[in-house]
């Protein structure tokens, strides 16, 4: 997908190609990682709901849905950082939380969270340094 994104940033690559290359690097996530959404709980009235071999489609759209509505914001100035680094705080706060909770905390998640917080946290500081908000 990173190739495919700095191709399309140079030459403009077709919608259908760029989904295609979504298409697949989902499918392939879900499939190697074997993690999906396979069940949605309790819910009032309806009872139990229980996915089946759907639960891997709707993983699938759902990476197809965060990775077009994170390219959608990707040329207003700043927000697309500014989104990341909100995302990543947040999640960095849950692996935390249940780390101390002392359930399936892995001090790796974290340390990669943290390094992609830092990334983001200077990506933004350049971005805001550089952006035409900045040259008046």
């Amino acid at each position: 997908m990173l190739i495919v994104g700095i191709l399309d940033d140079m030459y403009d690559v077709k919608v259908r190609v760029r989904l295609l290359v979504q298409l697949i690097s989902a499918i392939v996530i879900v499939a190697r990682s074997g993690i999906y959404f396979d069940y949605l709980g309790q819910i009032d009235g309806l009872g139990s709901i229980s996915l089946g071999g759907v639960g891997m489609a709707i993983t699938v759209l759902f990476f197809m849905t965060n990775i077009n509505s994170y390219n959608m914001v990707d040329g207003v100035d700043g927000l697309l950082g500014m989104l990341s680094l909100i995302s990543t705080i947040t999640l960095a706060i849950f692996i935390s939380a249940i780390g101390f909770l002392g359930e399936y905390f892995k001090l790796s998640d974290f340390m990669m969270l943290l390094s992609f917080l830092f990334i983001m946290v200077s990506f933004t500081c350049y971005f805001v340094h550089t952006s035409k908000f900045n040259k008046q």
